[in-house]
């Protein structure tokens, strides 16, 4: 019963793809595991002279074939953004396989401009981020088929490579650090599981937004590792506070799908709040969190 909840959990919190009006979207960790070139960016001399240093982030589109066919700027300095997208309309990716076939996909898109950065730098965090991407892809197959054994090994030593990592992939870090953790919960190993997931909290906190669902999610995985060690307080506000992250991440969403995705997770969150709360003998919370999540659509 154990292995069935926490293969569900799993499913629940780690799904990497979702259908977009017919789109399929990648998080970024998965669409770079397909990865097969992208040009080093050219740092724009004006940029350099300014000192100007900054990740600019783009939304693509990627054809069956793996050609990048339209993109869109999320955020980057106007004097970096160009080049950018230059490096990025460049890039070649595999097909991505869905259902038996090759379809398109969209995806996010990271390109650092670091000063201290030189070429040889840029190519080593690629050969870096080509060896994680690979493992990681094995470990999340892996966590996926509850093969804990298997998606522990993995997943741990893939975290020798994650650090290797620079300050602008710490969101790649906060994953393979997530991944441990499921995978140690898998195990029952909660303590493990609970250091690997504080190590992935603390990356995420400082990288993404009080709205994200990702960092929603997080914390109440990181609440079922405590409510597993019997430490109850700790597990609870654990969930309040992801729950919190998730109802803004519903509150926020740019589309349905994502909105669709973030109740469910919202759900299962309060799910876990309410029984941490009767556990704890704290009758009152309980109702309330029941009546909250009665009145939900």
């Amino acid at each position: 019963m154990a292995r069935i909840v926490t293969h569900a959990m799993v499913l629940l919190f780690i799904c990497c793809q979702f259908a977009l009006y017919g789109q399929v979207k990648l998080d970024q960790n998965a669409a770079e595991a397909l990865l097969l070139e992208r040009p080093i960016p050219v740092y724009p001399q004006l940029a350099r002279r300014a000192r100007v240093e900054e990740i600019v982030k783009l939304f693509i589109t990627v054809s069956e074939s793996g050609f990048v066919k339209n993109y869109g700027v999320i955020s980057g300095h106007p004097l970096l953004t160009e080049s950018a997208i230059q490096s990025v309309m460049q890039s070649r990716y595999k097909p991505y396989i869905s259902e038996g076939k090759a379809v398109s996909f969209a995806t996010t898109v990271e390109i650092p401009f670091l000063l201290e950065f030189t070429e040889k730098d840029y190519e080593r965090d690629r050969m870096l981020a080509s060896q994680y991407f690979e493992q990681e892809s094995k470990c999340r197959d892996l966590t996926n088929a509850a093969d804990w054994q298997h998606a522990d090994e993995v997943c741990r030593a893939n975290l020798a490579i994650a650090d290797k990592f620079g300050k602008h992939r710490e969101l790649t870090k906060m994953r393979a650090y997530q991944l441990a953790g499921f995978a140690a919960l898998g195990l029952n190993r909660y303590k493990e599981a609970r250091d690997y997931l504080n190590r992935a909290y603390k990356f995420g906190k400082s990288n993404l937004k009080e709205d994200d669902g990702d960092l929603g999610a997080l914390l109440v995985t990181l609440g079922q590792a405590h409510a597993k060690m019997g430490n109850l307080n700790a597990a609870r506000d654990s969930y309040a506070k992801g729950a919190k992250i998730l109802q803004l991440a519903c509150d926020h969403a740019p589309d349905p799908a994502q909105r669709a995705s973030n109740l469910l997770r919202l759900k299962k969150a309060l799910e876990y709040q309410i029984s941490a709360a009767e556990t704890a003998g704290a009758a009152a919370e309980a109702e309330a969190l029941k009546k909250r999540l009665a009145a939900m659509p």
